[in-house]
């Protein structure tokens, strides 16, 4: 994944960190490509159910950030022919995709330089690896 993530954001890595964590039921595993310019570096997140008594399908608390009360912060544009249904998320710095496939979702959140739909094209590309992977 660290070469396709150097070729998406165009500049060489210069390290990975991997963490996981149990949060609300969910597994989430997470992992920060920092690229020669922290403005390119990458945080993609996968959440998947977690283990014991509290454990939630994924697709829950997915319907809970799109189709119910919370909220992801900024207004969620759909994307079309990303895994069962996807959104971008603008940031003030970068962006937010979030993909949803089967009881998974992941997020790709990006800080590329640039205009708004590049960002949201690199983040669909880097998602789309991501997905085929899982």
């Amino acid at each position: 994944m660290s070469k396709e993530i150097e070729e998406v954001q165009g500049g060489p890595l210069k390290d990975t960190k991997r963490t996981a964590s149990s949060q609300g039921g969910l597994t989430v595993s997470q992992c920060y490509f920092l690229l020669s310019s922290l403005a390119n570096s990458v945080v993609i997140t996968v959440a998947q159910k977690g283990e014991g008594a509290d454990a939630r399908d994924p697709k829950q608390s997915w319907d809970e950030l799109f189709h119910g009360n919370k909220t992801v912060g900024g207004t969620p544009e759909p994307i079309a022919g990303l895994g069962d249904e996807a959104f971008w998320v603008p940031r003030p710095k970068g962006g937010k995709l979030y993909a949803l496939k089967g009881k998974v979702y992941i997020t790709v959140a990006v800080g590329s330089p640039g205009e708004e739909a590049q960002k949201q094209e690199k983040s669909k590309t880097l998602a789309e690896m991501v997905l085929k992977r899982l």
